[in-house]
């Protein structure tokens, strides 16, 4: 075997070993370059990478002591010793931080450790618990069905969808309920049913109230899991209707209905070009179905109009129900009004106006459902 002396006494390091130390010198450099240039993050990952190089410039190690045993050097001595025990140790904990990098127990991408008991990975909506004693979970969506589950505090939950079920008043708002009701990702059939009863599955389904739950995961992973699944909860909010009251001082009175919604919002789009700053978007009224207090006020929306201005300002205004903050319940029955602005800043329905495009159509559907005091008018 072809090899290098070292400078200690008739000790040989192989030439392979000298090509593995390379390499690993390499690895080092490149693990310090990701960390500082941020493309590697994330405490639990950077200790696996670190663990898994350990590991291997131990088995290096071992590696020499054995190559030198072979060729009769003096390494089949303290060093051969040194090298089994190092390799004992390196290659249990080079399989392991393997495993927790490639497969840890909770997603990279979640800010706190699974909850006990509960999927994280291979479901498509993640939330952490954030109630004051922990979250129950229950069978339905509701709070009259049985418990079916308790999770501590500050942990991460993984969900297939949502139903509506029975509202419950959110912990960070005076006056605001959520209907959302969370189902927990779940395993019925297969040798996947039986693993995860090895993880603390039950068998019953598993429905947690969202307003106790702070999203880990973008609105849109979000989805209605559909009638037939949520027949135990309630509808989903019919179509919304918006009728206008005019008044003498350029106010238009709103009256705002949508069946089995437990919020009604009302919020404005205007061109940004026609602003004098801020944007496009403004929150108007949010309440009760059916109530009479909301209200457009038509001058507050002029003022903040540019000035010397020649032509008509389109307006549109639009009412949804509201399933809980930010969040509109069916979007394709929200209702709409539209007028337009003159320059002397007086404000006439315009039914021949244009629709909003659907990336702005979506934010003023969330900005209706914000959290706002309802005293508050546009």
């Amino acid at each position: 075997m072809t090899s290098s002396r070292s400078s200690g006494k008739g000790a040989r390091v192989p030439a392979a070993a000298l090509v593995w130390l390379t390499v690993l010198v390499a690895v080092v450099a490149l693990r310090v370059w990701a960390v500082w240039t941020g493309a590697l993050f994330g405490t639990a990952q950077i200790v696996a990478v670190d663990v898994i190089i350990a590991a291997l410039v131990a088995l290096t190690f071992w590696s020499w002591a054995l190559a030198g045993r072979d060729a009769g050097g003096t390494a089949g001595t303290w060093l051969d010793r040194v090298g089994g025990f190092a390799a004992v140790v390196a290659l249990p904990a080079l399989v392991t931080a393997t495993l927790n990098l490639v497969a840890p127990a909770t997603p990279p991408s979640l800010s706190v450790a699974a909850c006990s008991g509960a999927q994280t990975w291979n479901t498509p909506y993640h939330g952490r618990t954030i109630g004051p004693l922990g979250n129950y979970a229950r069978t339905g969506p509701g709070l009259s069905f049985p418990q079916s589950g308790r999770f501590k505090e500050d942990c991460s939950l993984g969900f297939v969808g949502y139903c509506a079920g029975d509202p419950v008043k959110e912990p960070f708002t005076k006056t605001w309920t959520d209907t959302r009701w969370l189902l927990l990702g779940s395993h019925r059939s297969g040798l996947a049913k039986w693993t995860a009863r090895l993880s603390g599955e039950p068998e019953q389904p598993r429905f947690v109230a969202l307003a106790y739950v702070a999203p880990n995961s973008p609105d849109r992973d979000l989805d209605y899991l559909g009638d037939k699944a949520c027949a135990q909860g309630r509808p989903l909010p019919g179509k919304t209707t918006m009728t206008p009251a005019p008044k003498p001082d350029g106010t238009v009175g709103l009256t705002v209905a949508s069946d089995n919604a437990e919020r009604v919002g009302v919020a404005l789009a205007v061109p940004a070009d026609a602003l004098r700053s801020g944007g496009p978007v403004r929150w108007v009224w949010s309440g009760a179905p059916g109530a009479a207090g909301p209200q457009w006020i038509t001058a507050r929306t002029a003022n903040d109009l540019k000035p010397k201005r020649s032509a008509p300002v389109p307006v549109t205004l639009v009412a949804t129900s509201c399933l809980g903050p930010l969040h509109a319940a069916v979007p394709e029955k929200a209702a709409t009004l539209t007028y337009r602005i003159d320059p002397a800043g007086k404000a006439s329905p315009d039914p021949a106006a244009e629709p909003l495009q659907p990336a702005l159509l979506d934010r003023v559907l969330r900005m209706a459902c914000e959290v706002e005091d309802e005293e508050f008018g546009e």
